[in-house]
């Protein structure tokens, strides 16, 4: 595959599983796109979000694992 197509295929896989996160974990699923694709730190996550510095890192750390789980599932 060309690495264009692996990319794009890269991206729609992440869009996927962010979705069904959206679904199950909504704040993590915001949380993961305000740190992510907005560039936000965790100061700025927690106070979009009204919740802890400490709740922010502990959902990002569930929504990362979560995540890399989707992601494998969707290469197999």
């Amino acid at each position: 595959m060309e690495p264009m197509a692996s990319w794009g295929n890269d991206v729609l896989a992440l869009d996927r599983a962010l979705e069904g996160l959206a679904r199950i974990q909504p704040r993590q699923a915001l949380m993961v796109e305000s740190r992510f694709f907005g560039g936000f730190d965790i100061p700025e996550t927690a106070a979009l979000l009204e919740v802890s510095e400490a709740t922010v890192l502990r959902d990002w750390r569930a929504a990362k694992a979560w995540l890399a789980h989707e992601l494998r599932q969707a290469e197999g």
